[in-house]
């Protein structure tokens, strides 16, 4: 399991830090739900199936507005 981790120097907290492998033996699924590959952009990561191009994952740090730096984390489960 991963861990997404706010920045700890930022005061308010809105910065992603690091990605971890989190403390956990308990998974979130019995099976492999996707195979994707991470898409880095900078400061914001995606995890897009390499089968159809599914965003599953987006985490990172964004600007909202255009000029303050904000946490992003959207998971977006496919679409039945």
């Amino acid at each position: 399991m991963w861990q997404a981790v706010e920045d700890e120097c930022d005061g308010y907290r809105s910065c992603l830090g690091c990605i971890q492998v989190a403390d956990s033996d308990t998974p979130l699924f019995n099976a492999p739900i996707a195979k994707v590959r991470v898409e880095d952009s900078g400061d914001v990561y995606k995890l897009v199936d390499v089968t159809d191009g599914h965003v599953w994952l987006t985490v990172g740090t964004d600007n909202a507005y255009d000029y303050y730096p904000s946490f992003v984390f959207d998971y977006e489960p496919r679409p039945s």
